[in-house]
């Protein structure tokens, strides 16, 4: 362990960085909202990414790596919210990109006009056309040809226009 320091008085916490000896250790139940980096050691990237997905999907994630196959492959077998390489933080701070998690971590994304997006719902509508309607077969809103009884013309009808 490095760091750990505290004072209640002051509600400050040092960085701290702790070695989790497996993936049962308690640091690595739920999420950390202080400055805590746990950090689990593992042998190849596929064992590393095995140990991400058996967890719950965090809110953020963090590669470092020199290798563009490496961190791809990282990225593209994980999930999580937002994601900086060889840095962190960098994406919350983005106002062009979106901010948020997935799952347990938080539904939907915010900043900027992605905080519109996420905080209201849209209202899909389709408004039909008058279709084959010109051909005096039925109303605006209610052309007859596509609905129930089929009579054998509307059948043959409809298999010419598919």
């Amino acid at each position: 362990m490095c760091g750990g320091e505290y004072d209640i008085k002051t509600r400050m916490v040092e960085p701290t960085i702790i070695k989790c000896a497996n993936n049962r250790s308690p640091f690595l139940r739920g999420e950390l909202f202080a400055p805590i980096l746990c950090i689990l050691p593992y042998h190849t990237i596929g064992e590393a990414v095995d140990i991400c997905r058996s967890r719950p999907k965090p809110l953020s994630m963090y590669v470092f790596s020199r290798t563009p196959a490496k961190t791809r492959f990282i990225i593209d077998n994980t999930h999580s919210g937002g994601v900086t390489v060889n840095g962190t933080m960098w994406h919350c701070a983005h106002d062009g990109l979106p901010f948020g998690g997935v799952g347990n971590s938080g539904i939907g994304s915010y900043h900027g006009r992605y905080s519109v997006e996420c905080f209201q719902r849209t209202k899909p509508v389709l408004q039909k056309t008058r279709g084959l309607d010109f051909l005096g077969f039925g109303t605006v809103t209610d052309p007859p040809v596509f609905y129930l009884p089929h009579a054998s013309w509307k059948t043959r009808l409809m298999r010419m226009v598919m």
